[in-house]
């Protein structure tokens, strides 16, 4: 053979290797942390509508360690986890890892081999140099493995998981400190080691031609989604609203799509050739969300109607499996019903369609300066003036301070202005209340004297954000116009009936969720009900002043 090569046969034979360490050389050394990359398996236990429950997510650490052998196989994982918040706390953290993921990705540097300048003697060598990847280079990067890790990990939401996690927290406000907390957690248990090696191989260096070929593909791609989306928009405008008292004929169901936002997003629902309901599954704040409804009908505020299903009707069962036997529009969305038709939410409430566009963005520009914008702009008012009288913050920020929610305010077809998803906030803390009462009993008076004060200066900011619309003097006045009209009726309504309507809203929420098993609010009802009584009293006392 050749000269150093080892022989083909024979040759004494080989040492026995000695274990060190108490290892055999085959063993897999035990770890102290998980990686980043291995952490993310959790994505595999996410629940329909986006977040994460404690149990699931330890349940899949304590198989991780068992199969990466952690020295520490005596962790509490979901005692750990639900001491940060029974509620957000494994959300907090699963979004956590997936930020230090990325993180991981953005401090990476791309190496490219070249040849090095040779001695002048035709020594050389190849040699890599190292440049920082750019945000182009991230971005590609990071959705190759977003959609690797769905496919790896067997994500139940696909690709969406990332966007359907942030809805749901959006929807949420978070504990204060709680990213620390949870990033303490991470120290002990996760490492930066490998948490993307392992995916080295998924993307690699292109050509110039290569990646304008792929913005090519990509623009085509984002084109193509617009222009569904834009179709998908215009279809759902063309179907009629129904009435939720009316009966539904479940087998009358033609298509269904998922629509995001929230407390865990909603349903859109095609009933027979022309008209449309949504459907809702409810939660924690399932008995907040119907008294502001009967709120808003006392005092003749247009906000979507509802009507709540219980899981031990007939009825609920037929809808669950009408919509198992219809196809959804978007075929990612089918994993949508099943926070529906799952039975882990004990109420679904059927909501009243509104076609029509939010007041926000484009949409929302375009009708704010459009014809009949005065009256819009009243029925704003009107909203604004039942948000306060329910301390329902998350619409048009005028006497909170807060971003807000523009995606709240609805108009319809004819021009007409409603509000979706609002819910009383009851303020159990005194001294806050007294601080809210005093705020109130202030933009009440700006209100019936036509003032500008902070909260017009508020409102005037969350539309120029939103909308790109900055309001004149005189628009802000119809605003206020709008919210008095609905302060004097409560200043009425405070002088005549109203002790004996909420008393009557108190029956009938209590026969609705009276059954309930799950947590939906029921319990601060009494309280959330007297909140709202002294909220009419402040008012009809600045009306009064």
């Amino acid at each position: 053979g050749k000269p150093g090569a080892a022989p083909k046969y024979g040759g004494p034979p080989k040492a026995k290797s000695k274990a060190l360490g108490g290892f055999a050389p085959n063993m897999k050394k035990k770890k102290d942390r998980f990686s980043f990359w291995e952490a993310t398996c959790v994505i595999a236990v996410q629940q329909p509508d986006g977040h994460f429950e404690a149990e699931a997510v330890a349940e899949k650490l304590r198989g991780l360690a068992a199969d990466t052998q952690l020295a520490d196989q005596s962790i509490d994982f979901a005692a750990e986890l639900r001491a940060l918040d029974e509620v957000v706390g494994p959300s907090v953290f699963v979004r956590r890892v997936l930020d230090k993921y990325v993180d991981m990705v953005r401090s990476e540097t791309s190496g490219v081999p070249v040849q090095s300048v040779g001695d002048g003697r035709g020594n050389c060598e190849k040699v890599t140099e190292k440049s920082k990847l750019t945000e182009l280079d991230i971005q590609e990067r990071m959705t190759g493995i977003f959609e690797f890790q769905a496919k790896h990990h067997n994500a139940p939401l696909g690709t969406e998981f990332l966007a359907r996690l942030d809805e749901w927290l959006a929807a949420r406000e978070l504990p204060k400190g709680i990213e620390a907390r949870v990033d303490e957690l991470l120290d002990r248990w996760c490492s930066s080691d490998q948490a993307y090696g392992q995916l080295r191989g998924v993307t690699k260096a292109v050509s110039q031609e290569d990646r304008q070929k792929k913005e090519e593909e990509h623009r085509l791609k984002n084109e193509a989604r617009r222009l569904e989306e834009v179709a998908r928009a215009e279809f759902w405008k063309s179907l009629k609203s129904r009435s939720v008292e009316e009966e539904v004929s479940w087998s009358t169901l033609k298509t269904y799509m998922y629509c995001p936002g929230g407390t865990g997003g909603a349903l859109l629902v095609q009933v027979g050739e022309s008209e449309a309901i949504v459907l809702k599954p409810q939660g924690m704040g399932a008995v907040a969300e119907a008294l502001a409804v009967q709120v808003a009908n006392l005092l003749g505020v247009r906000v979507a109607a509802n009507k709540v299903m219980c899981l031990s009707e007939d009825v609920f069962f037929e809808m669950c499996g009408a919509l198992h036997k219809v196809e959804p529009m978007v075929e990612e969305h089918k994993i949508s019903i099943l926070a529906i038709t799952s039975g882990t939410k004990e109420f679904v409430a059927i909501v009243e369609y509104i076609p029509g566009t939010i007041l926000q963005g484009l949409p929302g520009h375009e009708l704010l300066k459009g014809e009949g914008v005065g009256a819009i702009l009243e029925g704003v008012g009107e909203l604004i003036a039942l948000d306060c009288l329910t301390n329902n913050l998350d619409r048009v920020p005028a006497i909170w301070s807060n971003d807000g929610n523009l995606g709240n305010v609805m108009v319809n077809m004819s021009g007409e202005v409603l509000g979706i998803d609002q819910q009383v906030n009851a303020i159990g803390d005194e001294a806050g209340r007294q601080r809210y009462f005093a705020t109130l009993r202030d933009f009440v008076a700006d209100a019936k004297l036509g003032r500008a004060g902070k909260p017009t200066a508020q409102i005037k900011a969350a539309f120029l954000e939103n909308c790109g619309v900055e309001f004149t003097d005189e628009q802000c006045k119809e605003i206020l116009k709008g919210a008095w009209t609905v302060f004097a009726r409560a200043a009425q309504l405070h002088a005549t009936t109203l002790k004996e309507d909420l008393k009557n809203v108190d029956v009938q929420l209590t026969k609705t969720f009276g059954s309930s098993i799950v947590h939906v609010g029921l319990s601060r009802l009494e309280m959330s009900i007297e909140f709202v009584e002294h909220c009419f009293a402040v008012v009809a006392d600045a009306d009064a002043a």
